[in-house]
């Protein structure tokens, strides 16, 4: 049964904003974001905020193979979150952006089979606001495809690609929030993390796999 006083939505969205208020937030998630893919760091920061806000309900990482659950004094799925990462060039590269929608897909499955009171599919995007030297290759990961897409578009990569993110999740459910989750500098760079949620929407992850 439903937790009354539970909405996976409102406790996420709470979490989220009490991780933008923690000292040094926006330095150390533009750092983790420049250098490496942010979805596990941020996955354990939520999920961390939600067991201190919610100490009667149970916050597991990993359970049965999900990347986050909320689970009621039973031990049943109140919440499942299925997430993924990626660039903004991700978004506005076709086949780049089929990939990431096959994945979301197959996500969208996994949480159809599990079955839970509120599923949800979270999506992170790092944006990159500047080209990375060639000397920062190694260090700044996906700066090829970054650096790619702003020489061919410049600023204008990132706006473009939260537009694209609102219409791939549009295809597979319906976004209930949006937010830019960190916005610093590092490595010379600025650096932006958004981050969506979206309620899936059954017949149409039904409907988009069997025609794959």
């Amino acid at each position: 049964m439903a937790v009354p006083e539970w909405s996976a939505v409102d406790a996420i969205v709470k979490s989220l904003g009490q991780m933008k208020r923690a000292r040094n937030h926006h330095d150390e998630a533009s750092w983790v974001a420049a250098s490496g893919k942010a979805e596990l760091y941020v996955r354990d920061r939520l999920g961390a905020a939600l067991a201190a806000h919610h100490p009667k309900l149970t916050v597991a990482r990993e359970w049965n193979k999900h990347d986050l659950a909320v689970l009621d004094a039973k031990l049943k799925p109140l919440t499942i979150v299925e997430g993924k990462h990626l660039y903004d060039f991700d978004l506005l590269v076709p086949n780049l952006r089929a990939r990431y929608k096959r994945a979301i897909l197959k996500d969208c499955e996994k949480l159809k089979a599990r079955k839970s009171d509120e599923p949800l599919v979270s999506l992170l995007m790092t944006s990159l606001r500047g080209t990375v030297p060639a000397d920062l290759a190694k260090v700044v990961k996906y700066s090829r495809g970054s650096n790619a897409k702003f020489t061919e578009l410049g600023r204008d990569v990132m706006a473009m690609a939260v537009k694209e993110a609102r219409v791939l999740l549009g295809e597979i459910g319906s976004v209930v929030h949006e937010q830019e989750l960190a916005v610093g500098h590092c490595f010379g760079i600025d650096v932006h993390l958004w981050v969506w949620l979206a309620k899936p929407g059954k017949s149409r992850c039904r409907s988009r796999r069997k025609r794959r």
